[in-house]
């Protein structure tokens, strides 16, 4: 299915790129609708730890603390926890780094939800049309045994 470019406000800015609806699935929760930007240059999802305190997710223990780097290079500190996710008809399993994206105090949002290729590519064929703002995402059959 193709899907358009979208914009996401970004702290002062936005962010205009594959922006998809995915639902987190924790334990004894209503799925948490949010959305997240699929990232062919993230390894790893990388979501916001303010979904994690609203879930009630143990996240933020010190056995889950793992070494993180931003973009830029800075390190950044990341705690890996895996969460099931719905996106489109899929539940699956994301491998998770969880960090501060958001601002408590403010709710402004620093940065987005980012779907990597380790956990999230994984499940489907996606597609980057950059010249006409698009993307196609399939889900994958399948693998036989």
């Amino acid at each position: 299915m193709w899907y358009d470019y979208e914009f996401m406000g970004v702290g002062s800015g936005f962010i205009h790129g594959p922006l998809v609806d995915f639902e987190i699935l924790a334990p004894e929760q209503k799925p948490f609708a949010t959305m997240g930007l699929v990232d062919s240059g993230a390894h790893t999802s990388l979501l916001d730890i303010a979904i994690a305190k609203h879930l009630k997710l143990p996240v933020q223990r010190k056995e889950n603390l793992v070494e993180g780097s931003a973009a830029d290079g800075k390190s950044i500190k990341v705690y890996r926890y895996p969460v099931r996710v719905r996106f489109s008809s899929v539940i699956f399993e994301l491998d998770a780094r969880w960090t501060r994206l958001s601002d408590p105090k403010t709710k402004v949002v620093l940065g987005s939800n980012l779907l990597g290729r380790a956990d999230f590519f994984k499940h489907f064929k996606i597609m980057f049309d950059q010249q006409n703002e698009r993307f196609w995402i399939k889900i994958n059959p399948k693998k036989k045994p």
